[in-house]
């Protein structure tokens, strides 16, 4: 068309795409879990003076056992072949589940030999949170820089 008036000017195709996340649903489906585990792993810490050792380690393992079906959940959800961010969170919790029963080991064998116990029964308690904040900034860093 020779007579159209903007013929030298290239025509401009804009998208305007407006994307929002819910923030609610993949909180409590992927971070309320963990938390959960989280405080059972501590309560089985803090009862340890006061449980059986045979009760204590059942308890370990019905925690561990959770924690492992709450990661295989994450796992299929994703359905990707790489480790993601947020399953190092279920790593560390293997990992604290394995030195507490260490650590409780430790203090049943020391109470039953009549050793120093009162020592594996105070590591115990001040070990967790420090060591589980620590491991969780290490891995923030590790992976984002």
């Amino acid at each position: 068309m020779d007579s159209f008036v903007n013929q030298d000017i290239s025509p401009e195709l804009n998208y305007s795409i407006n994307i929002e996340r819910e923030f609610l649903d993949p909180f409590v489906t992927t971070l309320l879990p963990v938390m959960v585990m989280v405080c059972l792993l501590y309560a089985c810490i803090v009862s340890m003076a006061y449980t059986p050792y045979g009760d204590l380690r059942n308890n370990i393992t019905a925690v561990v056992f959770t924690i492992l079906l709450a990661h295989y959940s994450i796992r299929e959800h994703l359905q990707i072949d790489e480790v993601v961010y947020f399953e190092i969170f279920y790593f560390l919790l293997y990992f604290l589940a394995s030195i507490f029963m260490f650590i409780a080991h430790k203090y049943y064998k020391a109470q039953a030999t009549r050793g120093n116990a009162k020592l594996y029964k105070k590591i115990a308690g001040i070990w967790f949170w420090p060591v589980l904040t620590t491991l969780i900034f290490m891995t923030t860093i590790s992976t984002y820089y």
